[in-house]
This record gives structure tokens, sequence and C-alpha cells, in this order.
């Protein structure tokens, strides 16, 4: 496919049958955003055999765990987005950290560039765990209207003392900042 520009890949969808009206409003992400994922290298569009469109999306996560001196387990996960407008978005994902893999990088890369991007810790900081991969494919939640695939590589993440923080981690983005709490658990490991 050519390069796209913002109106040419909302032209794109449209053609395709993905209506893109909600897009940008409300929780859903945009048509700029889509397209920023595919300039990365993180998402790709193929047209189907009926005339549609689905994305391709490969991504990562891990859960990012800490066992203190006295024994007990602690998970980090995100707790909230604070928008630089105020608005307040309350998260509820399984996982510490997620990503997307960029064209050029394998899953492992993809998580140590996540944690030193959202916890700021260096892959010094930690010992990592590949446990399995997962596919799935549906109507994407960010996307309305859009089909994706999606191939899910999971890890798990011991962090060393030294950068355990027991406040959390807070990573700033130009749009919004993430809050990342610890939460004590009752699993085994």
């Amino acid at each position: 496919m050519d390069k796209f520009t913002e109106a040419t890949l909302r032209n794109f969808l449209n053609s395709h049958g993905v209506d893109t009206k909600e897009w940008g409003t409300r929780a859903f992400k945009s048509v700029n955003k889509l397209l920023e994922g595919i300039e990365k290298g993180e998402m790709a569009l193929r047209e189907t055999k009926d005339g549609g469109v689905e994305c391709i999306v490969n991504a990562c996560s891990a859960d990012v765990y800490f066992k203190d001196p006295e024994g007990i387990l602690w998970k980090l996960k995100e707790e909230k987005r604070i928008m630089k407008s105020g608005s307040v978005k309350i998260i509820n994902n399984k996982e510490s950290v997620r990503g997307k893999i960029r064209e050029g990088e394998n899953p492992k890369e993809t998580i140590h560039r996540e944690i030193q991007e959202e916890l700021n810790i260096p892959e010094s900081g930690y010992k990592i765990k590949f446990l399995r991969t997962g596919n799935h494919e549906g109507v994407s939640t960010n996307y309305p209207n859009l089909f994706s695939k999606f191939s899910q590589h999971y890890f798990e993440v011991f962090l060393k003392k030294d950068y355990f923080k027991k406040d959390g981690y807070v990573e700033e983005q130009p749009t919004c900042s993430i809050y990342f709490i610890w939460e004590k658990i009752n699993k085994k490991i």
C-alpha cells in the first residue's frame, strides 16, 4: 500500500466500509493515531478478499512483580490517566505494561522498550521470562468498525529491589500523565 496522509487514510478506510465518524471522540482513538501506528510499523492494514480491510497488530504485555523482603508479592498496575485537559480515565488492564511491536523489533525488545519508556527502569533492573503467545481477532475497541487481528506475546517481569518504588511510577506523555501503582496479591509464582 502507498504511504498515507491522514486524509488519504480516512478515505481508504471509508472506501472499504470502515465508518470513521466516531474516531477521535469519547474514548476512541483518531485516524491520526492509527496513522502514527502504521508509520512506526506497529500496525498494518490489509485488504480482504471481500473488499474490506483489516488491521494487523503484533503486541506484547508483561505482568510486573516485586517480592518484598517479607515475602509479600506485589503486582504493578496502570491505575489511571489524567489528561492535560483535567479529565481522568480509570484504567482496568490485566497487564502491568503493554505495547505494540515496532518494525525491526522482537517481542522481548518491545517489552524492554516499554518498561524503559513507561517506568524509566533499565533492562538491568529486572528479570524477564517469556510465558506464551496468543492470537485473537475482532472489532477494535479503540477504532470502531475496524476488524483487527492481534498476536499477543506475554511476559513476566520481576523487579530488582533497587528499582521498586513503593509509591508507584508516573509516565509523562504529551497528552496525559499515566499512573502506575502496586497492588498486593495472593498468587504463587
